[in-house]
């Protein structure tokens, strides 16, 4: 009978233990001083972590004339290098290219955008007609444009590298209709070097005879590498490395579809059992995030993420609910198909607009479960580095540490304040078995 009582209090123990790592991910920690503080003035903004590294580029923009582009340490805060940026808009990639529009002075004649390096300060000219990105690679220097200029030829699109400027694939919408089949949607990168573009054929009367989904091999081969036919896709492609394409469709709710393209069938869809809308678009922003391994789908207005092969919710966030005796607001603040995402959690123990504490729940985009959260009552732009071992806050241009580290004078109170009722229990027991032992000495003697 002696091992009854012991596992008994093995498993206690077990799970004060178990209570204590769930208390030591769930309490929020402080994010404590700052490494280092940028020195960015009032017209510099942070564009963001140069991928692999711990740089920061920061841009000065101006509307007449080239802004200045910086790269800082952002361990040291020391400035690393600064060149001559475009001029007007302009966005930076997370491997150090920037794309834009360069100046007059040096830029080559009848050229579309120019990308600049900052690793080498080089600047390459693209070709006209390619004014701004759709879309990016996943890993490699290429990006999609949309070519839509009459004045440059035929509308299309064309896959170009962005180091040097050639074209890699180039789709003409001309040659397209006149095989019967049409671009009705913009394309996307799908696998490590393959594009999917929508098509239909229609009547003369504009009705939809046949959908396929063509994937074609960069560089462009005579015909494509795979068709799909009756596929219909919808807006807002998102494609991964692994086959996985994800669309949303305009219904009067928010769909979600995730076509394979190496199993040629879609393996999610949400909702499951529904009729296709055909009253025109909705009007809503029905944007979605699909993971880099294809594995998890978040979906905005559903403010839910699934899990694509079950079609299970993994997490959902709650615009407001009621967490005991406080009120709970959860807004989401970044989310990244190559990364975990954030979440601001407001704590409020009244009824007042404003929070009575604000903390950031880093989350994991591969089934929705907590990494850890801190305290932060500053709502500025924020952003993790490429390994998440930085953060950038934009309060105060601080560099911080990540993770925190954990907040141990609280996980401690916590801790013994579980073990509390145990260590009684044991006193007790311990009184007891002491009080009938002397009880049976007297009763002896």
């Amino acid at each position: 009978m002696k091992w009854l009582p012991r596992s008994l209090w093995l498993l206690a123990w077990c799970s004060w233990a178990w209570l204590g790592w769930g208390l030591y991910r769930e309490l929020p920690r402080d994010l404590g001083p700052p490494i280092c503080i940028l020195p960015l003035g009032d017209e510099q903004s942070f564009r963001g972590f140069r991928e692999g590294t711990h740089e920061v580029v920061t841009t000065e923009t101006n509307d007449d004339r080239p802004g200045m582009v910086r790269i800082w340490n952002a361990e040291s805060g020391a400035l690393v290098s600064e060149c001559e940026g475009p001029v007007g808009e302009f966005s930076v990639r997370r491997d150090g290219l920037v794309v834009g529009k360069r100046s007059a002075a040096g830029a080559a004649m009848n050229h579309g955008a120019s990308v600049l390096d900052l690793r080498t300060g080089a600047w390459t000219d693209l070709p006209a007609g390619c004014e701004r990105p759709h879309c990016y690679h996943f890993t490699k220097p290429w990006a999609i444009f949309i070519v839509e200029n009459e004045d440059q030829g035929p509308s299309g699109f064309r896959v170009l590298d962005l180091r040097s400027g050639t074209t890699l694939f180039a789709w003409n919408d001309v040659d397209g209709k006149a095989s019967g089949f049409f671009r009705y949607a913009n394309p996307v990168f799908v696998s490590e070097s393959l594009v999917a573009v929508p098509t239909r054929k229609t009547s003369e009367v504009g009705e939809v005879l046949e959908e396929r989904l063509e994937v074609w091999a960069i560089p462009k081969a005579d015909r494509p590498l795979k068709e799909f036919r009756g596929v219909p896709v919808g807006d807002d492609l998102s494609g991964t490395e692994g086959g996985r394409i994800a669309w949303h469709i305009d219904s009067l709710e928010p769909w979600i579809d995730v076509f394979d393209i190496h199993q040629g069938r879609l393996v999610f869809a949400y909702p499951p059992k529904r009729e296709r809308w055909t009253g025109g678009s909705s009007g809503h922003d029905f944007g979605l995030v699909l993971a880099h391994d294809g594995r998890s789908v978040y979906r905005h207005h559903l403010n839910k993420l699934f899990h694509v092969d079950s079609g299970r919710v993994l997490w959902e966030l709650h615009e407001e609910q009621q967490v005991g005796p406080f009120r709970k607001r959860e807004a989401l603040k970044s989310v990244y198909w190559a990364g975990p995402f954030e979440v601001c959690e407001e704590w409020a123990a009244s009824d007042g607009d404003h929070p009575d504490y604000q903390t950031y729940a880093l989350r994991s985009f591969s089934d929705g479960g907590l990494l850890y959260r801190y305290s932060d009552m500053s709502s500025e732009t924020r952003e993790l580095s490429s390994d998440r071992r930085l953060l950038f806050r934009g309060y105060d241009n601080g560099i911080y540490r990540m993770p925190p580290a954990p907040n141990w004078p609280l996980l401690v109170l916590c801790q013994s304040i579980l073990a509390l009722p145990l260590v009684l229990l044991w006193a007790v027991l311990r009184w007891r078995r002491k009080r009938r032992m002397r009880l049976a000495s007297a009763g002896a003697a």
